[in-house]
């Protein structure tokens, strides 16, 4: 008996001994996992190409784990095919300007990626804004000129600006015309060959009138007051109107009459109690339009 109980403790030694050597699950060696189905692709494809040039793409297909799973592409799509088109096996061709997104299907999977498109512009037109103008004589207005490549894109570009009439408008080296007698011109912008026009119409400026002299008068004393007319269509003809006044009222204006000029000469103030007057003229010109101006002055030692 004692033999045996002898025996048992050294096969139950032996056997713990030989487990101690086994490593346990928390220093085992982790396994990779498994490739799984395509959840994303990959396209790759140059990112500029020229108008009348190829390119070449490609499509590769992952799963959650980042591994490839496929590099075929069942099927190809562009955004703006009138800019770029896709064809079979990843091939691309640029048409015109623009750019597209490029896509592919792998394992129903579609993934994409932008294209741009370059090419050589060529100065192809040039327009001036705006296309018909009205400027004052002795006036100025600016015009614009842009050009634009054989794809209708505005490029950059200088100009030579001219005129076909300088005695009626001329214009800067910047675009900007001044109205020099009435009439009509024809204003052009030109770069490489290419050009734009402006059709300019020198008109008068509106009617207007001012009135000039002195500002202070002595009692019993006479003074004479100028008028000045500038735009409309001359001749012109004057009339005037006065009233009279203290500082806290006006009395009431008189009726118009022409002194044949554009001059008045104003009567002295021999009343008491009015201090202040004012003179108004009116300017027709010989198509009738007309215009006014106000003038008021002070009397410096009224009784």
């Amino acid at each position: 008996m004692k033999l045996l109980h002898r025996c048992a403790v050294l096969v139950l030694a032996a056997a713990v001994a030989g487990c101690a050597g086994e490593p346990t699950s928390s220093t085992r060696t982790p396994v990779a996992p498994r490739k799984g189905a395509t959840v994303s692709v990959q396209v790759s494809c140059p990112g500029v190409v020229w108008v009348g040039n190829y390119g070449y793409c490609s499509a590769t297909g992952r799963d959650q784990y980042g591994a490839v799973t496929s590099t075929f592409a069942t099927s190809w799509n562009s955004s703006n095919p009138p800019s770029i088109s896709s064809f079979g096996g990843g091939q691309i061709y640029a048409y015109a300007p623009g750019g597209a997104w490029i896509g592919a299907w792998v394992d129903g999977v579609y993934g994409s990626t932008f294209v741009n498109v370059a090419y050589t512009a060529v100065l192809t037109s040039v327009a001036v804004t705006p296309s018909s103008a009205n400027v004052y004589k002795g006036g100025t207005t600016q015009l614009t000129a842009k050009a634009y490549d054989q794809y209708g894109y505005q490029m950059s570009a200088s100009f030579t600006w001219g005129t076909s009439n300088s005695s009626v408008a001329t214009v800067s080296s910047t675009g900007l015309v001044s109205g020099v007698n009435l009439g009509s011109a024809t204003i052009t912008a030109s770069s490489l060959g290419k050009s734009g026009s402006s059709s300019i119409t020198v008109v008068n400026p509106p009617l207007s009138a001012s009135l000039s002299g002195p500002q202070y008068v002595s009692l019993h004393t006479s003074s004479q007051y100028t008028a000045s007319a500038s735009g409309g269509t001359g001749p012109y003809t004057y009339e005037w109107r006065s009233r009279q006044g203290s500082a806290s009222f006006w009395g009431s204006w008189s009726g118009w009459f022409s002194t044949g000029s554009s001059n008045y000469t104003f009567a002295s103030i021999n009343s008491c109690g009015l201090d202040r007057d004012q003179l108004e003229v009116r300017v027709t010109d010989s198509l009738g339009a007309t215009a006014n101006s106000t003038f008021t002055f002070y009397i410096t030692n009224p009784c």
